[in-house]
């Protein structure tokens, strides 16, 4: 993504999309998240939202690949101290077990290539604390999504217990899949 889009996507996330990140950050129960792993943040969208719901004293790393979108992020956000910005594979970061108390997955897991989602869950069980949670919402379409079986499946057998789970059908967004998942 260039600059230009990137700016576009932001404005479009802060304008037509606003609900939709908004709405989602609102319904997570962050009270007693301290250390929080946005993992695939891209442009900051839902971090803008994110930020609104901590306060200072919560840590917040943005990690995604793009080192484009986090230098982006770092621009935006970059006045606030309680943040950190990753532009790694999770997989290579040498995190410390029980790094992060929280994880929230937003509409980007579906574009992970299949035969790696299974490592990288992996990687979220081992760097995440006991009791620690996972939200996700990914869509389910078949042309571009991941089926919501697909997503029990991969967290259930990394030692993930399902909290709570829905189906949605939004008019953008499609339709969708919310779970939390705690490890055990």
């Amino acid at each position: 993504m260039n600059t230009i889009e990137m700016y576009a996507h932001t404005l479009i996330g802060r304008t037509l999309l606003k609900s939709f990140y908004k709405n989602y950050i609102d319904s997570l129960d962050l009270s007693n998240s301290r250390k929080i792993l946005e993992f695939g943040c891209g442009t900051g969208c839902m971090t803008h939202y994110l930020l609104k719901k901590i306060d200072k004293n919560t840590s917040l790393a943005c990690l995604d690949i793009d080192n484009k979108s986090i230098n982006f992020l770092r621009k935006k956000f970059g006045y606030i101290e309680n943040i950190n910005y990753l532009d790694e594979d999770i997989r290579s970061i040498d995190f410390k077990s029980g790094s992060f108390d929280t994880i929230i997955i937003h509409y980007m897991f579906h574009d992970i290539d299949s035969r790696e989602r299974p490592s990288i869950i992996d990687k979220f069980n081992s760097i995440l604390e006991d009791k620690g949670h996972i939200y996700i919402r990914e869509p389910i379409k078949i042309s571009h999504g991941i089926p919501s079986e697909e997503i029990k499946r991969l967290f259930n057998r990394s030692g993930f217990v399902e909290k709570n789970s829905h189906m949605e059908k939004r008019f953008i967004g499609g339709e969708m899949f919310s779970a939390l998942y705690e490890k055990i």
